[in-house]
């Protein structure tokens, strides 16, 4: 070759520069092969140019060394570098040329020349689409082979629809194009056939492999096959499931087998898989649509994806023939769906022959792309089936754990399947159902173009015992299948936590059985998967051992309250979580009555265990302590803010006459020893169980107690010794003195004083019998304003502040209580110590009135019998003598009000005659100047009220002798006047028989009138003096003879 020519002498600069192009070349193609970048091609200028140049119908080169003659871009390797675009286009042949055969080898070389391969067909018509299945591309087809893997033999012919991008597994592919036939001019169809390529980096590619931070795990590829991958310990890693080629066009003629498993789980818990897709724009397999907009998007299920098409199948397990779970085609998100084991198979299958596809808008993608996550629930938990095809499940109280929550099944269901929830308690319990939510998927038949049926239900059914052959019947309480239909929800409850607590769920919120079971049934006839039907319940079983069955809605007192008569067992506070604030209830009371069936049995109560929860921390609304003035256990409250907190007690009392009712003792905190006590012959026991104040997370479990009872046969002698105690000592009447002996010994008392009990040693258990004053009966006059008992003992009252310590003072650690109260209730006691009879250094008395006196009844207590009774008890710890005086009394009805106790005013009430002025009390007569000081400051006893024991008033004798003396005078003053007056008259008549013959008839009226005159002068002052003296010592009516005495005599 010659290197160069000379014309006329002279080098030109064209011969110049093809010299030095041939030498470059000899030199490079010695050292390097080429001159040009491996994605270009070397023009014969020895430019370079890019490889798409490559006749495109351009002199790209300048001699149009890359347009040679009937020159084609197939048949050729394409490389390119990242970041450039490429175009290429095939033209459409002449018939002459037919068939048609085009292969495009696009590979990326690593580094710069990239490791992945985009194609984009911007325009793509190839042949004629007829069919999915065979020969579906009669007269040409494109396909695609990945270097490395399989050839698939799928094919794409016909148009494409929109924008159709591939993206490849390897990096190298085969693109070949097939023409067999053509159409003719200006009918069917043409070959029109041109792309854009580039190369991308494998770490730029973030949708197939994840970034830096995030790198997704698209699971092992098994040898051999085109796309089956295993994906496995997914719970460390970040697993994805992609369709090929993804996020671009899926192959043709392909069937990609991914297996999920998890072989390993914490102890006790098992493994599901889940596996789901909340991006709508990440999933589109190509359905039977044929024109596709946005408003057509959906995704479609079951028979709406034809098998001889695109679709994604889920199976429960690991092999295709366990249960199917979905099938899906179409686009849109995709809802959970789990597995019920540790295993979960998906199919995605393709038609042999379609045309390419890309879905509209471009944003959304073509393939699939789902996330898998790893699922462990308890491994005895309702929350999975082991076996989906018996998806049924017993719950039942266990550990004593009678409540708990449920949750909807946590894994997929496949199509026509039926869970079933037997909640069975034991017979004496009852099921506690609410709903905190619940959730149907919508189930409008147009979204999936499906029948208009119920496709998820749910039905609540009730077990009952029939009255009449007492065999079980189902009854269908609720049954739910709309979205509109709701069952009874309590979801107010999910805005609960730790440190907010709600109210409980009430009747109307929530289902209680008849019996002890409750059914809950779910139906699903599409599977779970696009129709979810999703829930979370809580359920108890309730305790109904109370006499009858309580529930959320029954109101009124609690249905907890027992009695017994005979026999011995073991009682308690309730379990029944409706008792409790948990069930709805602020306060609760329960009580237990032991009746005795026989007067000759005896109660005996043990209270072994009590538990309170605390107010707070670090403190309690009540303890249980020793009363050191009784020995006695006593409840003793909290103040300030513990006091507000809830609190509970157990309270026994006893009943030593009928509607008597004595406190024993009282429990509120946890007991250090059992609490004991037995009654009288007899005598009931009433065993109170009261909570106040709870809130709405508390039960049996924060507030409770446990005892035991017997009724214990007394023997004959000791029946009939404390029968006649009791007997003896229920004193009414007037009043009287009861001897209180601490050596031994007790005087029965009569009214007026006592006398000494001889009861024989088997009273010695009933010596402790308390005494009842009852006030006057029927028949006695005191009921005219009310009667009273008034009581008065010689000591003084131990407050009650003081019951911590037994160092009062008191020369004697006997006590005497004091019993009084309304009668509605147990009577309040007051505790006294008292002084001996014989004691003189220490002064002052405990006077005490029965209830009413100070401040009035309320009208039902009124109507309490024992209203105004009072009980006397005599604790004895020692020797001692004491004496307890009571008497009754009423209130004096006075018309007004006077200050002076020893005045006599004229507005006493004519039925108050005998009185105590200083209590503004009306006493009987008996005590009246009995010798006996019954009025405090001594007024029935005054010296001028009692005349002699009799009760003669000195004022009256006083009257009385007054009047004796006068008319003694008068008739000793008529005496002396008579005899003068005889007198006179003789000495005149012996003067007129000495005047007689000097005097006229007429001389004898002055002496008659003198004779009138002197009995005037004699009247006169006698009747004004008189009348004055005894006008000031004797009343001038009956009414004041009545005000200015003092006895009845008046």
């Amino acid at each position: 070759m010659k290197l160069w020519s000379l014309c006329d002498g002279q080098i030109t600069i064209m011969q110049i520069q093809k010299v030095l192009l041939f030498l470059c070349g000899v030199l490079v193609t010695i050292n390097y092969g080429t001159c040009c970048q491996l994605s270009e091609f070397m023009c014969d200028t020895g430019y370079c140019v890019a490889m798409d140049k490559f006749c495109n119908g351009n002199d790209d080169c300048g001699d149009k060394s890359d347009e040679p003659p009937y020159c084609s871009p197939c048949n050729r390797t394409y490389h390119g570098e990242v970041g450039r675009t490429y175009e290429l286009e095939v033209r459409r042949p002449r018939e002459d040329r037919l068939p048609f055969l085009c292969y495009l080898n696009f590979t990326a070389a690593g580094g710069k020349y990239g490791d992945i391969i985009q194609l984009t067909f911007d325009t793509f018509t190839v042949g004629r689409f007829v069919s999915y299945t065979l020969d579906g591309c009669p007269d040409g087809y494109m396909s695609i082979r990945e270097s490395q893997l399989p050839d698939t033999g799928g094919q794409w012919c016909g148009s494409a629809w929109g924008f159709t991008v591939y993206y490849s597994e390897t990096r190298s592919i085969n693109l070949t194009l097939t023409l067999s036939k053509l159409s003719e001019q200006g009918i069917g169809y043409n070959f029109d056939f041109k792309l854009s390529y580039k190369y991308l980096k494998k770490s730029d590619a973030h949708l197939r492999y994840g970034n830096s931070t995030f790198q997704t795990w698209r699971g092992q590829m098994i040898t051999g096959s085109y796309c089956d991958r295993i994906l496995d310990q997914c719970d460390r890693k970040l697993c994805r499931v992609q369709s090929p080629n993804f996020p671009g066009a899926y192959p043709r003629n392909v069937t990609c087998y991914y297996r999920i498993e998890q072989r390993t789980a914490p102890k006790s818990k098992r493994a599901l898989i889940v596996v789901r897709q909340p991006n709508a724009h990440k999933i589109h397999i190509k359905d039977q649509v044929i024109n596709y907009d946005r408003s057509q998007r959906t995704l479609r299920v079951w028979d709406q994806c034809n098998v001889i098409q695109d679709y994604l199948t889920v199976y429960d397990g690991s092999l295709a023939t366990d249960p199917v779970l979905v099938r899906l085609c179409g686009g849109d998100a995709v809802p959970d769906i789990v597995s019920s084991g540790t295993n979960m198979l998906l199919e995605f299958h393709t038609s042999a022959f379609d045309n390419p596809f890309h879905p509209v808008p471009l944003s959304y993608l073509p393939g699939f792309e789902l996330d898998v996550e790893i699922l462990f629930v308890d491994n005895k938990s309702p929350s999975y089936a082991k076996n989906t095809s018996q998806c049924e499940f017993f719950i039942k109280p266990f550990n004593n754990t009678n409540w708990g929550l449920l949750d909807s099944p946590r894994h997929s269901l496949p199509p026509n399947t039926s869970c079933k929830y037997h909640f069975q308690g034991s017979s004496h319990q009852t099921v506690w159902l609410s709903f905190i939510k619940y959730h149907a998927a919508s189930t409008d038949p147009n979204a999936y173009h499906l029948s208009n049926e119920c496709n998820a239900r749910l039905r609540i059914w009730d077990k009952v015992v029939s009255a009449k052959n007492k065999k079980p019947e189902t009854v269908l309480l609720g049954e739910f299948c709309k979205e509109q239909e709701l069952p009874r929800l309590c979801d107010h409850a999910l805005l609960g936590n730790d440190t907010r607590h709600v109210r409980p769920c009430t009747a109307k919120e929530s289902y209680t059985s008849s019996a002890d079971e409750l059914t809950v049934e779910i139906y699903l006839k599409q599977g779970s998967v696009l129709f979810p039907l999703q829930f979370l319940l809580q359920y108890e079983f309730v305790d109904q051992s109370a006499e009858r069955h309580q529930g959320p809605g029954d109101a009124g007192p609690a249905a907890c309250s027992r009695s017994f008569v005979a026999g011995s067992g073991y009682f308690g506070s309730p379990k029944n979580v409706f008792f409790y604030g948990r069930g709805g209830r602020l306060n609760l009371t329960c009580v237990f009555r032991f009746v005795p069936a026989s007067p000759d049995d005896r109660v005996r109560v043990t209270v072994s265990r009590m538990h309170a929860a605390a107010a707070g921390p670090g403190y309690a609304a009540c303890a249980t302590e020793t009363d050191a003035r009784t020995d006695r256990s006593r409840c003793v409250y909290a103040t300030g803010r513990a006091r507000e907190g809830a609190q509970a007690r157990v309270a026994v009392t006893h009943y030593p006459w009928p509607d008597i009712e004595l406190p024993v003792g009282c429990a509120c905190s946890a007991l250090r020893g059992p609490f004991t006590f037995e009654s009288y012959p007899g005598a009931t026991v009433r065993v109170e169980f009261t909570v106040r104040n709870m809130n709405v997370t508390q039960d049996h479990r924060d507030f409770g107690f446990a005892g035991e009872y017997a009724f214990v046969k007394a023997s004959q002698p000791e029946r009939d010794a404390c029968r006649d105690v009791r007997n003896r000592r229920r004193l009414r009447g007037p009043g009287g003195v009861i001897a209180l002996d601490g050596g031994g010994k007790v005087a029965e008392p009569g009214v007026g004083g006592g006398t000494p009990s001889t009861a024989a040693a088997a009273a010695a258990r009933c010596a402790g019998f308390p005494w009842l004053l009852e006030p006057a009966t029927a028949g006695s006059s005191m009921l005219r304003t009310g009667g009273f008992v008034y009581l008065k003992l010689h000591g003084y009252e131990i407050l009650p502040h003081r019951w911590r310590t037994n160092s009062f003072m008191c020369p004697t650690r006997n006590r005497v209580i004091v019993y009084t109260g309304p009668g509605d209730g147990p009577k309040t006691a007051r505790i006294i110590c008292p002084y001996d009879i014989e004691a003189n250094y220490a002064p002052g008395s405990f006077e005490v009135f029965s209830s009413g006196w100070t401040e009035p009844l309320t009208g039902a207590q009124q109507l309490q019998p024992n209203s105004k009774t009072v009980a006397v008890e005599f604790l004895e710890r020692e020797y001692g003598s004491y004496t307890v005086t009571w008497m009754e009394v009423s209130k004096m009805p006075r018309i007004m009000s006077s200050t002076n106790v020893y005045a006599m005013p004229s507005n006493v009430h004519p039925d108050c005659v005998y009185r105590c002025p200083e209590l503004n009390a009306c006493i009987s007569s008996d005590f009246w100047c009995d010798g006996v000081l019954h009025c405090p400051m001594g007024f029935d006893e005054d010296p001028i009220n009692c005349a002699d024991r009799n009760a003669m008033n000195l004022t009256y004798v006083s009257v009385l002798g007054g009047t004796a003396v006068l008319l003694f005078t008068v008739t000793v003053l008529a005496a002396v006047v008579c005899l003068r007056c005889k007198a006179s008259r003789s000495q005149r008549d012996a003067d007129g028989r000495r005047r007689a013959p000097h005097k006229t008839p007429a001389a004898a009226d002055p002496m008659s009138v003198e004779r009138v005159h002197f009995d005037k002068r004699f009247l006169e002052p006698n009747g004004d003096g008189a009348g004055d003296v005894l006008g000031k010592r004797y009343p001038s009516s009956s009414d004041d003879l009545y005000l200015e005495c003092k006895d009845s005599m008046c």
